[in-house]
């Protein structure tokens, strides 16, 4: 064999070792590639989230928040914008970002444990973007000055921005941001946890998305309950809260159109509480008929059995509660109308109109002349109305916000018995409804009413007037809330509020 040929042998044989251990490289890369497992939003999530919004990806956050509408303005505080702002305006400056910003879910968590800076953002890149991310870190590393932190085994980075430093962290496909150094640690924590140890309160949540959004929001009550125990309100109004806290979790769908923020899902009901009232979805009447036009807020209680409503028992106690057990309510409204001073009216329909129309004519203010007993009674389009002067028996079992403190005057309508504070008021509400000035004409009612079905179990609305001094009249203009439907332990609902 001569000496060029064996020569050439061995570089065939070195060039197919070599091609050997490029494929075995790359074989080896690809197998650990494959074994190791995306990381999920659920894997940095802790039992003090309270509340995750998900993005469909980081342009729809961004639109959202260059919207002329000025959505986010409404919901969040200046701070919380102000964060807001810096973290996308720091994410949209890095080259690379829009490839992904278009495909990748973006998250919100608010942690409950932290006051000042809650927020943490997590990106569910995946690992088949560990490229994107890599040429990222060389821009960071070239135009900020980043700092390195070794956290246990991790590796956690430090960018001193104006005026805050950002903190984020990159590991299994997943890219985690926030202004708050611990709550980084705290995710990574999480992440080391097994799957059975992890928290995975949200994750039957997760599974319900609706493709005609791009923003979901999921809610842990029982930690929201806590912040309220705390005297940390995230809503200013009583009744809305009342409601979010008789749930445990929240699925909602979140759209933003025509100034209206529009959130619409399904909540778990507390299987600890008497729930009974929410499963009369078959019997709830239509309600429009009985509201006059003038009204500013209307708070209703819609059901079909006294034992029902009943349940809706609150902490308040009262001598009058035998009173309710006379007039064997199923349905209760409380209306406000919209006049100089705020005037109210409850309309309760009856398990049995008869009964109750025996114990309130029983009650009916008398004077005594000539030796004779004049009852207080009148009539008004055709309708009697009684004076009585009783304190406010629904006080002692149902909260419905704003409510009078004595009835001091009724009627009978149809199944319904009508009070109200005031005699005047109560001849007002009479003829407004006889000759059909109903809510359907009251154009703040009906601006979001094709959000809504006409019948419900549950139905608050309030106008805000532009001299209210509830914390929400500089956001909004309205709010209704409507639960329509309840299946599996599961109360479906709709919240809308429109922007001033």
């Amino acid at each position: 064999m001569s000496k060029k040929k064996f020569t050439l042998q061995i570089l065939a044989v070195l060039a197919t070792l070599a091609i050997l251990l490029i494929i075995g490289f790359f074989l080896l890369k690809s197998y650990r590639f494959f074994q190791k497992e995306d990381k999920t939003v659920l894997s940095v999530l802790d039992s003090e989230t309270t509340i995750l919004l998900k993005c469909d990806n980081l342009k729809a956050i961004v639109d959202l928040k260059t919207n002329k509408a000025n959505y986010l303005h409404t919901f969040l505080s200046s701070k919380s914008i102000e964060q807001m702002d810096g973290f996308l305006q720091f994410i949209q400056s890095l080259p690379y970002t829009d490839e992904v910003g278009r495909k990748c879910p973006l998250y919100i968590a608010a942690n409950a444990k932290y006051t000042q800076q809650p927020y943490m953002y997590i990106w569910e890149l995946g690992k088949k973007h560990d490229n994107t991310i890599k040429k990222i870190n060389s821009t960071l590393k070239h135009n900020f000055k980043v700092e390195k932190l070794n956290y246990k085994q991790w590796d956690v980075f430090k960018i001193k921005l104006t005026p805050q430093a950002v903190f984020y962290t990159y590991n299994n496909g997943l890219l985690v941001f926030s202004f708050n150094e611990q709550l980084i640690y705290s995710s990574l924590n999480q992440m080391s946890l097994s799957e059975t140890q992890n928290a995975t309160s949200f994750e039957k949540l997760l599974k319900h998305q609706d493709k005609n959004t791009k923003f979901h929001v999921y809610i842990q009550a029982d930690i929201l309950k806590q912040r309220k125990l705390s005297n940390q309100n995230l809503f200013s109004d009583e009744v809305i809260w009342k409601y979010f806290l008789n749930y445990q979790q929240s699925v909602l769908h979140l759209s933003f159109e025509n100034e209206n923020i529009i959130l619409s899902g399904f909540a778990y009901l507390d299987t600890n509480k008497d729930n009974s009232f929410y499963t009369t979805n078959l019997h709830t009447c239509a309600y429009y008929h009985l509201l006059p036009e003038n009204t500013s807020s209307v708070f209703a209680l819609i059901g079909d059995e006294y034992r029902k409503i009943n349940s809706l028992k609150t902490n308040k106690i009262s001598s009058y509660e035998d009173f309710l057990s006379m007039m064997k309510p199923t349905s209760v409204f409380n209306v406000a109308l919209d006049k100089d001073s705020v005037s109210h009216l409850i309309l309760m329909r009856s398990e049995d109109i008869e009964e109750a129309k025996f114990h309130l004519f029983n009650c009916l203010n008398s004077s005594y002349e000539d030796n004779i007993y004049y009852l207080d009674t009148s009539y008004w389009e055709g309708f009697m109305v009684g004076g009585i002067d009783i304190p406010n028996f629904f006080v002692s079992r149902l909260m419905l916000g704003d409510e009078i403190k004595r009835l001091k005057a009724y009627c009978i309508m149809d199944e319904y018995v009508v009070f109200s504070d005031s005699k005047e008021i109560l001849n007002e509400y009479i003829s407004m409804i006889k000759h059909k000035h109903c809510i359907q004409n009251n154009p703040h009612f009906m601006e979001t009413d094709s959000y809504f079905q006409e019948k419900a179990n549950v139905v608050y609305y309030k106008f805000l007037d532009s001299t209210d001094v509830d914390v929400s009249s500089n956001r909004f203009k309205t709010y209704r809330l409507q639960m329509n439907h309840y299946k599996e332990n599961k109360m479906f609902f709709t919240l809308v509020f429109t922007i001033r």
